[in-house]
């Protein structure tokens, strides 16, 4: 069995068939036993998780019933009844999650000493994703939970892989991506800070530096904030047209990390 997460819920058996699964807290139910598979997860957790703090009379029947329905909705032996709970047979890898979260970490183990094989691993970890996960849940508190971490870890991924392109000297093809990436997460200093230095290396020092000003004037609108320091160090950078900052091949296992850059994911 797969279960796809990282866009509309979608199971799939070993043939290649389709499971159906329509109601919506069904879905739910299906997405809490598969954000951790082979897990057992506690009855108390997922009336949490369907319902939240303030359960309604019937919630512990409603969801026996639920589990009833699911079992009848997928092959024979996919949920088990174990130690209060219930648990999804399934192994990490059977999730496009867990297969995502395997392409990132092996991408991290290589970036340093071959960046191009930890961009290919990085493009097939985000090309996993086919829109928002969790939507097609219903409005409950497992999707107010678990869809913005969810996206901070697709954000995260897509931050590593500018990152990686820019050390490859691939700062000209991010440029639009970037652009995009920080209309929609427009507080998001790492973001700008790797849109400004690939508009610099592109000969856009001007662009950079709107960049700046505008990323400074809404974290002081809206946060009440200054810059931080990376971002401050790397517009005086350009300023002066640091030299640090120009791209450069460098022999060896792989290239140096770009002005400023943070390997860390978030």
């Amino acid at each position: 069995m797969r279960v796809r997460l990282l866009g509309p819920l979608e199971v799939h058996d070993a043939a290649g068939g389709t499971a159906r699964v329509s109601a919506p807290m069904l879905r739910a139910l299906l997405a809490a036993l598969a954000l951790r598979p082979g897990q057992v997860v506690s009855a108390a957790e997922l009336l949490g998780q369907l319902w939240g703090e303030e359960l309604p009379p019937s919630a512990r029947t409603t969801l026996r019933n639920y589990v009833m329905r699911l079992r009848k909705a997928l092959p024979e032996g996919w949920i088990r009844t174990d130690a209060g709970g219930y648990r999804l047979v399934l192994a990490e890898q059977d999730t496009d999650l867990g297969e995502f979260r395997t392409h990132v970490r092996r991408s991290r183990d290589l970036t340093a000493q071959d960046p191009a094989a930890a961009l290919v691993l990085l493009d097939r970890a985000l090309g996993l994703w086919r829109g928002t996960p969790l939507e097609d849940i219903g409005d409950c508190p497992l999707r107010d939970a678990e869809q913005p971490a969810l996206e901070e870890m697709r954000l995260a991924a897509m931050e590593e892989r500018f990152d990686v392109m820019t050390a490859l000297g691939r700062h000209s093809e991010i440029i639009d991506e970037l652009t995009a990436a920080l209309h929609h997460h427009y507080l998001r200093e790492r973001l700008a800070r790797q849109l400004m230095l690939a508009l610099h290396r592109s000969g856009r020092t001007a662009d950079a530096l709107v960049v700046y000003r505008t990323v400074r004037e809404r974290l002081i609108d809206e946060l009440g904030l200054e810059p931080g320091l990376e971002l401050r160090q790397l517009e005086g950078a350009i300023l002066r047209d640091d030299p640090q900052l120009r791209f450069s091949p460098k022999p060896g296992p792989g290239p140096g990390p770009a002005f400023g850059e943070n390997r860390s994911c978030g």
